[in-house]
C-alpha cells in the first residue's frame, strides 16, 4: 500500500455553522488513478447526529471497478484508526460545533485526510485490488505463523494462486498454518508473487 496525507485548510467554517445544508468542498486531488474530494456539512431535514460532518469519497465516474483502500479523516490530525473499504464507500467523521469552532481558533480549520491505496503492480485494478485486499487483512479465512507473526490470508485466492498452498490449507483444521524454517518477510513475499512462480 502506498500512502498519502493530504491537508485542506478551510476558512470561514464556524460562520457555516449558521446555515442548514450548507457544503463546503476542495478542490479535487487525484490519488492513485482516482480523483477525491473533501468537504464540509452542516446538519440538514435529513441527517441530524450532530452539528458538521467532515467527508472524504472518490468522485471518479467509474462503476466498473472500485479498488480497495484505507482511509481516515480528522481536524489537524486523524485520531481514529483507518477504515478499510471499497472506493465508493463515502468516509466521515461527525463534529458538535464547539468542536469545530475550537479546531478554527486560528481563523481556519485544517483537515487532514489519510489515503492509502494499492501500489500499482502490473496496472491491473482486479489484481492491485486484490493485493490491497491481502495487505489489509480484510475477510481472511486463514492465517500462516512465522517467528512468532500471524499473516492473514484468504483460501479461496490461495487455492488458485498454488496447488502447494492448497495442500497445506487442506491439511489445516483451525485455519492457522505455522510454518518453520522461514521468515516474515518471506511468507508475505511469496503470497504476492504470481501464480506462475509460486510454489510453497
Amino acid at each position: 500500500m502506498t500512502r498519502y496525507r493530504v491537508r485542506w485548510t478551510v476558512h470561514g467554517a464556524a460562520k457555516l455553522l449558521s446555515h442548514d445544508g450548507a457544503v463546503m468542498e476542495s478542490q479535487m486531488f487525484r490519488i492513485g488513478q482516482r480523483l477525491w474530494q473533501l468537504s464540509l456539512h452542516t446538519r440538514d431535514e435529513d441527517w441530524h447526529a450532530n452539528d458538521a460532518k467532515l467527508q472524504l469519497q472518490s468522485v471518479t465516474d467509474d462503476t466498473h471497478c472500485y479498488p480497495i483502500v484505507q482511509w481516515t479523516i480528522g481536524v489537524d490530525e486523524p485520531k481514529k484508526l483507518p477504515q478499510t473499504n471499497s472506493s465508493d464507500y463515502v468516509c466521515w467523521e461527525e463534529f458538535s460545533r464547539d468542536e469545530l469552532i475550537a479546531a478554527s481558533r486560528t481563523g481556519a480549520l485544517t483537515v487532514t485526510a489519510v489515503i492509502a491505496v494499492p501500489t500499482i503492480a502490473c496496472g491491473d485494478p482486479v489484481a492491485d485490488s486484490l493485493l490491497a485486499l491481502l495487505d489489509s487483512g480484510r475477510e481472511s479465512d486463514v492465517s500462516f505463523v512465522v517467528d512468532y507473526v500471524k499473516i492473514p490470508a484468504h483460501k479461496a485466492i490461495l487455492a488458485q494462486h498454488s496447488k502447494e498452498l492448497k495442500v497445506l490449507m487442506d491439511q489445516c483444521k483451525d485455519g492457522v498454518i505455522k510454518l518453520e524454517n522461514s521468515s516474515e518477510e518471506a511468507v508475505r513475499k511469496l503470497l504476492r508473487l504470481p501464480p506462475a512462480v509460486c510454489h510453497a
